[in-house]
């Protein structure tokens, strides 16, 4: 062995323990993340930290899932972690992990077909290990947009009942911060705890309620919100003003979510149609299988019968 061959090996050797080292050494934070998750209310950032850096596995998928998200606009992905409750760190390591294992699971299963017996082609395999990792790396966001869809649409409804509260309270007699404390102070579920956290954090900030409630509908993209806050503020501090948009903004609200749900009962409708029919298609292929058995036989009574009268 000359000296070229044993430099090349100590290099390699020496690049291999340098990475070794530096993967297990914690990492340290950007001042700027540390700023981000103070910002957000109800995240604790030595737990983020500390839990993100534990393992050096979960920490390289966290840094490839970041990656993959960094690559376009992430103001709608935040938004819609926001309203699901779920962390950015969380839903990288997931979209990192799942085309990992989608291409082991296909490749394991290549090969316990290999041993079996059954022959499949490596490129069939790796193009189905591809396929599926693919697949698996779309899924995580797809669920994601599902499920903040859902909450978005629950937490309109939330909003449309606590508007109504709201306008009850005044007609009543009461003030403004008193009708926005005691509507979302009767009301249950995480969309009016949401509220109740935006009003406590106005109060404790010396801000208005509709300042606070306009930073929620934008942290979690509800439309309807940014407008009732909009119109709150151009109608002052007149009681009477804000109590009639208040109620106007509660009745287009209630009329939006009523056509929502008439649109979405006929699209179900319309998407059992074809079901329906083939179920009942199926159904009468059943019923007339007999008959047609018996037509289909040459030696009927009916048949016999019409051959000795035609002789």
């Amino acid at each position: 062995m000359n000296a070229f061959v044993m430099l090349v090996l100590g290099a390699g050797v020496g690049a291999g323990v340098l990475l070794v080292v530096q993967s297990l050494r914690p990492a340290t934070t950007p001042m700027q993340q540390v700023f981000d998750a103070v910002e957000q209310p109800g995240t604790g950032f030595n737990e983020t930290a500390t839990t993100a850096a534990s393992r050096p596995v979960r920490r390289l998928l966290l840094g490839v899932g970041k990656a993959s998200l960094g690559m376009g606009d992430d103001t709608a992905l935040r938004r819609d972690l926001a309203v699901t409750g779920a962390s950015l760190e969380d839903h990288a390591i997931i979209k990192a992990g799942a085309p990992a294992v989608a291409l082991l699971g296909c490749y394991g299963t290549w090969l316990v077909a290999q041993l079996v017996g059954f022959a499949v082609s490596p490129i069939w395999a790796t193009l189905g290990a591809l396929a599926a990792a693919g697949i698996a790396f779309v899924i995580p966001d797809a669920r994601l947009r599902a499920r903040a869809k859902a909450r978005r649409v629950g937490f309109r409804h939330a909003l449309s009942a606590y508007l109504d509260l709201v306008t009850i309270i005044m007609s009543g007699g009461g003030g403004l911060l008193t009708a926005l404390q005691t509507a979302a102070d009767a009301g249950d579920g995480w969309a009016f705890a949401e509220i109740r956290a935006a009003l406590d954090r106005a109060r404790l900030s010396n801000r208005t309620p509709w300042s606070q409630l306009g930073v929620l509908g934008e942290r979690f993209d509800i439309p309807e919100l940014q407008d009732l806050v909009a119109a709150a503020e151009l109608a002052g501090s007149e009681g009477a003003r804000i109590s009639e948009s208040v109620a106007t903004k509660s009745d287009v609200l209630r009329s939006r979510l009523q056509a929502e749900v008439e649109q979405t009962s006929e699209s179900l409708t319309e998407q059992m149609l074809l079901p329906v029919g083939l179920v009942l298609v199926a159904l009468f292929l059943f019923l007339g299988f007999a008959v047609f058995d018996q037509f289909g036989q040459s030696d009927t009574p009916f048949t016999i019968s019409f051959m000795a009268t035609v002789s």
